[in-house]
């Protein structure tokens, strides 16, 4: 039989660990943990789990920890997890009838990220629980002499895996646990990566998937002006790859982050061309397809064109609705949160409603709070549907609980909503607390300025709605 040994790097990791072992225990034929200097119980625990436990001073380097585990590993295949991860049950079998079969050299595991520390393998694999579609990664690996992890940080096999090696998707799911954003705000992961990141690229400045990385954590931190310069400096080395038909970084990533720069500074030529290159490069992905939505709906407000029958307003609930068809597909890289759904959704309900249609934007909004039913901008938007449906009366309660949250457009559609079906006594109140809120407060929704100037004009002539 061919041997499986879990490998793990792990450091102050008590609360994760055990769970994570009990995943593998009837998995693997051996668990060997690397500890990095903790200084809680985390040794004790692997130990009396039935781990090998291998002492590593930690260097700020990654891919140093996971060599450490793999140079105890003589044969066989290796699975590498993180202490925040688990195999689902039933993963177990599918590994194993897998490796007995011997036809690949590299496994790629889908990887789903949790959205909550108590959350179910149920609820996460299907999609309640979790921050989007699985991602494929490559964490069963042949140990061949040659096997070896490069990078100080968001670690690779890259080379090693281009000798030739056979790569196969497996039916073995993954729950991450570690990017629950309360977790990694608490255990300041954001910060060490800025950090290893700016270190990594000085070492590789070829390197345009660090660089990707880097822009992200920079994006992050607020710092968007040199997030810019490493993303351009990204783009073109992977262009200048596949100009020269080389080996090149997945463009996806950067090509999302480069567009959602590229809208917010209201260049929109240049965010189209962005996402048709990535799409050339790599094909399509839900990150560019709500990006692209997102470009025909600025491009229309833009224009001051009529809402009906605008094709920006089409294609833009278009690719909305092209994102939907990602929800169910593991990805290559990592599609932002709630493109597939919520976010999606969301987008589509207020297309919906500038189209003239809140029965269909309705609708959209309450799948959009299906899947996230705290989402500020889709329950503000199922309010619109409701008041423009007939039916605002409706829609006051739950407005009233949304105007502590100091967005305008709470504001806007509450005193809408009261013109209509009652209380304009407090129209004016409403209308002058929205004018407070948007000197420091952006609108969630840009259309809802233009209601806010036809009730001003409306109440200054005493007018209804």
């Amino acid at each position: 039989m061919t041997k499986l040994t879990l490998c793990l790097i792990a450091r102050d990791e008590a609360h994760f660990l055990p769970g994570c072992l009990a995943s593998v225990a009837d998995v693997v034929d051996e668990m060997i943990v690397v500890d990095t200097g903790s200084t809680d119980d985390t040794v004790q625990i692997a130990e009396r789990a039935g781990a090998r436990v291998i002492r590593h001073t930690w260097n700020d380097d990654f891919s140093a920890a996971r060599n450490a585990a793999i140079a105890e590993v003589r044969e066989g295949f290796v699975l590498i997890l993180d202490a925040s991860e688990r195999l689902v049950p039933g993963a177990g079998a599918a590994l194993r009838t897998a490796i007995e079969r011997d036809d690949f050299d590299i496994g790629r595991l889908p990887l789903h990220d949790a959205t909550a520390l108590d959350a179910s393998p149920e609820d996460v694999l299907s999609g309640v629980a979790s921050a989007g579609p699985a991602v494929l990664l490559e964490r069963v690996l042949r140990r061949t002499p040659d096997l070896a992890w490069e990078g100080v940080v968001h670690e690779h096999v890259t080379s090693w895996a281009s000798k030739g090696r056979r790569a196969m998707a497996l039916d073995a799911p993954i729950i991450h646990f570690g990017a629950v954003p309360e977790l990694r705000t608490r255990l300041g992961k954001s910060e060490r990566n800025l950090r290893l990141l700016e270190r990594a690229v000085q070492r590789e400045p070829q390197n345009a998937a660090y660089r990707t990385y880097f822009a992200q954590d920079l994006l992050r931190a607020g710092e968007l002006e040199r997030a810019w310069r490493e993303l351009s400096t990204a783009w073109d080395r992977i262009a200048a790859c596949c100009a020269a038909g080389e080996p090149a970084a997945n463009g996806t990533t950067t090509a999302t982050l480069r567009a959602f720069l590229q809208l917010r500074n209201d260049d929109y030529d240049g965010a189209a061309q962005t996402i048709r290159q990535a799409r050339e490069w790599n094909g399509d992905h839900p990150n560019l397809c709500l990006l692209t939505a997102v470009l025909h709906e600025r491009r229309w407000f833009a224009s001051g064109e009529s809402a009906k029958g605008s094709a920006e307003l089409s294609a833009a609930a278009t690719a909305c609705e092209a994102c939907f068809g990602f929800a169910d597909r593991a990805l290559d890289v990592p599609a932002l949160p709630g493109s597939t759904s919520w976010a999606a959704a969301t987008r589509l309900g207020t297309i919906r409603l500038l189209q003239g249609d809140p029965a269909s934007a309705l609708q959209s909004f309450e799948d959009a709070l299906a899947t996230d039913e705290n989402h500020l901008e889709a329950r503000l938007g199922r309010a619109e549907a409701l008041i423009f449906g007939g039916h605002g009366a409706d829609a006051l309660p739950e407005l009233m609980t949304m105007l502590e949250s100091g967005v305008p457009d709470a504001w806007i559609l509450a005193a809408r909503a009261g013109f209509e079906f009652g209380g304009r006594e407090q129209v004016a109140p409403m209308l002058e607390q929205a004018r407070r809120s948007l000197q420091t407060t952006e609108l969630l929704a840009g259309h809802r300025r233009w209601l806010l100037e036809e009730l001003e004009a409306l109440h200054t002539q005493g007018g209804v709605a």
